[in-house]
């Protein structure tokens, strides 16, 4: 199976918002292998944590703006 290089993880983290098992269909490589590249790395595991804390600060605001608007279901 293909090695995925931490210079090929690290774009694709960002772009995919922290989502291992997109990255690693991206790559063609198992989900596992992403998770080992990536704990091998202190680099990946902050661009990972960002990226998902990121996420959910961008959810978390959406979620809250449909609150103000009246949205019962928000």
């Amino acid at each position: 199976m293909k090695r995925a290089s931490f210079q090929e993880i690290e774009p694709l983290i960002l772009e995919h918002r922290g989502n291992l098992a997109a990255i690693a269909r991206d790559l063609h490589v198992a989900r596992s292998t992403i998770h080992n590249r990536i704990a091998d790395s202190p680099r990946l595991q902050k661009l990972l944590n960002d990226a998902r804390e990121s996420y959910v600060d961008s959810v978390e605001s959406a979620l809250y703006e449909n609150a103000l608007t009246g949205n019962v279901a928000a």
